[in-house]
Formats: structure tokens, C-alpha cells, sequence
């Protein structure tokens, strides 16, 4: 949950060093977390740079408790 917190407060695009540093997880633990929200369909992989799909804008409603 954390992580889709972050993806829908930046409006723009993040880097997975990014997410890690801000939620203070190793890359790796970020990484398999994003490729599940991508899988999911709650955030694009934007070369490299994950941020809040626009498929699913129900997501940042859930991530921010709107």
C-alpha cells in the first residue's frame, strides 16, 4: 500500500531508486513490488521510470483513502 501512496502522490514518473530511497526498502524489494503493480495493472513501467496508471484512477482514490 505504501508504494502505491507514493506512485499517487508524485505526478510524475519515478525511478526505482527513487521508490527505494523514499520508502527505505532495498532496490530489490522495490523492484518485485512495482512488477506487481504493473501486473496488476495499478502502475505503467515508463522506460524504466513506474508511476500511477491512468487505467486504473480507482487506485490513487484507494492509495489516498478518497
Amino acid at each position: 500500500m505504501q508504494v502505491l501512496e507514493l506512485l499517487a502522490t508524485f505526478p510524475g514518473a519515478l525511478t526505482l531508486a527513487d521508490v527505494s530511497s523514499l520508502l527505505d526498502l532495498p532496490k530489490t524489494s522495490a523492484h518485485r513490488l512495482l512488477k506487481g503493480l504493473v501486473r496488476a495493472g495499478l502502475a505503467k513501467d515508463n522506460v524504466g521510470r513506474p508511476r500511477l496508471s491512468a487505467r486504473r484512477p480507482a487506485a490513487a482514490a484507494i492509495a489516498c483513502n478518497c
